[in-house]
């Protein structure tokens, strides 16, 4: 700055040598409007603009008469603009816009309108006007005003609290934007004066570099009285009903409801709030966030028809008190999150039609009394955690055309009863508990149209009486634990649309029930099936041991098993094992199991529970066609299976195993034609090379087969084989006669002795000079070998082995030591 005032910057001079304009927008000016520029007569142009200026428009600038333009606008000037300026002759341009100016009389508000912007006023942030306070209760203040013009570039209004004149005053924001008028100041002293006022806030905007916060409004004063006071004072309603929305109002946290009431004291026009002839009939507050518990005195709302409180917050009990509620036609509360018990008080709602109360955490029984509900036509209780059965008295809801009772807690049976609800189109009872067979009285239901009867554990079969529901489009029984034969006479259900019923035990009564039933409902239901296995068959395989083969079910997934079931007596009772494997799996062998007797043999199917594909049981199907068949006689005497030695061990295959060097006694019984004696097979046992040879060791017995021979009087023998004689002869050199084949089944019955041996002596033989053994190792034809074998293959033609008798397997010589062969 230098002291030529004409080269300052934004200052525009005359020839004559008088300031006549002055440029100064976007300068960032502060602070207040100079009086003294009202000297400068000459002025003719004077921009102060997007400034950030404060205070009044200083009276003095009305001398400025050779003022052509005036900007203002955007700053945060405040105040009265004086009527004075109407003496700006010359003025053509007056803009103030986008501050807080007033106009100090309406002649001044037209010059500047007819000068500047014709709607400047609705540019201003003002304080609101017409500012009123009602006490609502001993601890809360309705506060409510006119909104400013101003209602553009977002902002709000604050309240001012203050228990003093003049403040200092606590401010509350007000919830909305410039349009709200109203505002409840809550958690108030009781009995207390309090000073309000009201200011409004407008945000920066644009080339307004200014938050704009208003003069405070004019200030008022009340003192909080008790809320029947307040319902004294309206006249549309009875006192006690607009006491019942009162406490409605305060339960539910009203001042922060979507949709406010207190909008002025006609309560019938409080939004949701339906009147007639001076009675509330209904109440429609859906998603309007409701916030806290349900007040009994809603039920002193006596002419009350309909109430719609529908997704909210509400919780808590449902009140007893609202069974008085006898003109209540149709009750929503459902998506709220209510708990509790259903009140049996609300079978006292004669005239109710329609309920729903879905969706909340609802709990306990299902009252009986709602039976008297006879002009109840759609039930809704869905969603909850209902527990406990299902009322048989719900029969005499005769004008019922809906259940919705699907995902809660309930158990036990389907009532018979409810096949008198003859109205009735929907029942759905899906994920819930329910157990028990299915009502064939329910087939006198002819009305109906959707059954849903999924996810529960109701078991037996498919009612035939079922299939006259004429009307019925949708039929779901699917993850149950039902079973039996679906008759075809279900393919008489013309109008049926779904017809599910997978995961369960059933068949179809033939081809073209099963092909109906896909068409309609799951394609490859059968395949969902738990069933027993078909195609059944059994053979011994020893003394103790069966096998039983089947074909497996086409429902293989889920996991599951077979089980067997053994007796001893057709029919049963049954002792069922485990099948290793998964319901891929064909055969089993039953061990364990006594010589000579006859066993009866069934198989069922397990399925386990997959809850997450909506299968909560455990399936065990029916059984299968029973076979029977007969254990082989056994070289163990009855009277010896407790009594072996040490040492023996029963493998996963349950073949009879010695370790080296036990003693056992072998005996069979000498009445049977059937082959009697069996080899013993042994583990980690090495014993003599057999013989190689092919030959016939008795006179009169068919070609290579073997025999055990004992003498009579049970002495211990060793066998030793005589290469020369091709005959068994003893140590004593005492030939005995033998009986009994070990190999292929004979004709003729042997009796059979028993005999001792020592650790297992078989024939000393001699071996061919051409035979070879694994390894191929040559072996000497004139020496004697110890060998271990293992089952193997069936050998050479010209080689004879040990062999297993039972199902024709063979033994494989491991390995072979010479030896002594004395």
């Amino acid at each position: 700055m230098d002291d030529k005032p004409c080269s300052w910057t934004g200052i525009i001079c005359s020839n004559q040598g008088h300031v006549i304009g002055i440029s100064l927008k976007s300068n960032n000016l502060i602070g207040n409007l100079p009086p003294e520029l009202g000297n400068l007569t000459n002025l003719q142009k004077l921009y102060l603009n997007d400034n950030q200026l404060s205070g009044n428009l200083p009276p003095e600038w009305a001398q400025l008469t050779n003022l052509r333009t005036l900007y203002l606008d955007n700053n945060q000037l405040s105040g009265a603009i004086t009527s004075n300026f109407t003496q700006l002759e010359k003025i053509s341009r007056f803009y103030v816009n986008y501050n807080m100016l007033t106009a100090a009389d309406s002649t001044i508000a037209t010059f500047i309108s007819e000068h500047g912007d014709s709607n400047w006023q609705a540019t201003q942030t003002l304080p609101p006007t017409d500012i009123n306070a009602v006490a609502l209760s001993n601890q809360s203040v309705l506060v409510s005003w006119t909104p400013i013009l101003y209602q553009k570039h977002s902002g709000y209004y604050e309240v001012g609290v203050a228990t003093t004149v003049g403040g200092p005053y606590v401010f509350q924001r007000v919830a909305g934007d410039k349009t709200a008028n109203t505002h409840i100041v809550t958690n108030l002293l009781p009995s207390t004066t309090y000073y309000l006022v009201v200011r409004t806030y407008t945000p920066k905007h644009g080339v307004q570099r200014n938050d704009l916060t208003s003069d405070l409004s004019t200030e008022i004063s009340t003192e909080n009285i008790p809320l029947s006071s307040i319902c004294r004072l309206q006249t549309q309603l009875p006192e006690i009903e607009c006491e019942a929305l009162m406490a409605l109002y305060n339960s539910t946290n009203g001042q922060n409801w979507t949709k406010d009431w207190y909008e002025n004291d006609k309560l019938c026009s409080w939004s949701g709030v339906t009147c007639s002839e001076g009675h509330v009939i209904g109440i429609f507050l859906t998603r309007n966030n409701l916030i806290g518990s349900l007040p009994p005195e809603l039920s002193n709302l006596t002419n009350l028809q309909w109430l719609y409180l529908t997704q909210n917050q509400l919780s808590g009990n449902l009140p007893p008190e609202w069974g008085n509620l006898v003109n209540l036609e149709r009750l929503f509360l459902n998506i709220n999150q209510l708990s509790g018990n259903l009140p049996p008080e609300w079978g006292k709602m004669a005239s109710l039609q329609h309920i729903t109360v879905g969706s909340n955490q609802l709990s306990g029984n299902l009252p009986s009394e709602w039976g008297q509900l006879a002009n109840l036509q759609r039930l809704n209780l869905y969603n909850n955690q209902l527990s406990g059965n299902l009322p048989p008295q719900w029969s005499q809801l005769i004008n019922l055309q809906g259940f919705g009772l699907w995902s809660n807690q309930l158990s036990g049976n389907l009532p018979p009863q409810w096949g008198q609800l003859i109205n009735l189109q929907d029942l759905d009872l899906y994920n819930n508990q329910l157990s028990g067979s299915l009502p064939p009285e329910w087939g006198n239901l002819v009305n109906l149209q959707n059954l849903l009867l999924n996810n529960n554990q109701l078991s037996g079969n498919l009612p035939p009486e079922w299939s006259k529901l004429a009307n019925l489009q949708v039929l779901r029984l699917q993850n149950n634990q039902l079973s039996g034969v679906i008759s075809s006479d279900f393919i008489e259900l013309k109008k049926i649309s779904q017809f599910y019923v997978n995961y369960n035990m059933f068949t179809a009564a033939d081809f073209t029930t099963a092909v109906f039933i896909s068409e309609h409902g799951y394609s490859n239901w059968q395949a969902t099936q738990t069933l027993p296995p078909t195609e059944i068959s059994a053979a011994a395989l020893s003394s103790q041991s069966i096998q039983i083969n089947w074909t497996p079910i086409l429902y293989q997934n889920h996991g599951g098993y077979y089980e067997v079931g053994v007796a001893t007596t057709a029919g049963g009772p049954y002792i069922f094992q485990p099948v290793a494997g998964d319901k891929t799996a064909t055969t089993h062998i039953v061990t364990g199991l006594l010589p000579k007797t006859t066993y009866y043999l069934v198989v069922r199917t397990y399925t386990p529970a997959h809850p997450e594909d909506g299968q909560q049981n455990n399936l065990t199907s029916d059984l299968s066609v029973e076979v029977s068949t007969k254990t082989a006689a056994s070289l163990l005497a009855e009277d010896d299976v407790s009594n072996f030695p040490a040492g023996i061990d029963y493998s996963e295959d349950y073949r009879d195993r010695y370790a080296s060097s036990t003693t056992v006694t072998l005996a069979a019984t000498a009445d049977s034609c059937e082959p009697a004696v069996y080899l013993v097979e042994t583990q980690q046992l090495t014993f003599p090379v057999l013989a190689i040879e092919m030959y016939s060791p008795l006179t009169n017995m068919p070609h290579d087969e073997y025999v055990l021979c004992s003498r009579e009087d049970h002495a211990p023998i060793s066998l030793e084989y005589d290469s020369e004689q091709q005959g068994l002869l003893f140590a004593n050199g005492q030939e005995i006669s033998c009986a009994a084949q070990l190999i292929k089944p004979h004709d003729t019955c042997f009796p059979v002795y028993s005999a001792q041996l020592n650790t297992l002596e078989l024939p000393l033989v001699k071996v061919s000079a051409d035979t070879v053994f694994p390894g191929d190792k040559q072996f000497n034809s004139e020496a004697c070998y110890q060998a271990k074998l293992v089952p193997g293959v069936n050998p050479p033609s010209n080689i004879m082995s040990l062999g297993d008798f039972t199902d024709s397997r063979w033994f494989t010589l491991v390995s072979a030591e010479e030896v002594d062969c004395q």
